[in-house]
């Protein structure tokens, strides 16, 4: 059985009314998880992305956390697989 990749597949997913503007590290890592990978909330500590402190968490915009997702996808490299 093969599977045919569409296009909506493969767009970048945008912030939108789904989405909210800004989100704490846990919910980014949630989205993270459901549009691109799975990923930590304690791994987000480490990317180089623009945190506010409000009301005591780190936020972050949905649309920069969405970027840095995508950069990370278009910089892994291609494996071949087989023998």
């Amino acid at each position: 059985m093969q599977r045919k990749i569409t296009s909506e597949v493969l767009e970048t997913p945008t912030p939108s009314i789904t989405h909210p503007k800004r989100v704490d590290r846990k919910v980014g890592a949630q989205l993270v998880t459901q549009h691109y990978f799975s990923i930590s909330p304690r791994t987000l500590e480490c990317w180089p992305l623009p945190w506010q402190l409000i009301n005591g968490r780190a936020q972050v915009e949905t649309s920069k956390l969405f970027d840095e997702a995508q950069r990370r996808v278009d910089a892994a490299p291609c494996i071949m697989g087989g023998k």
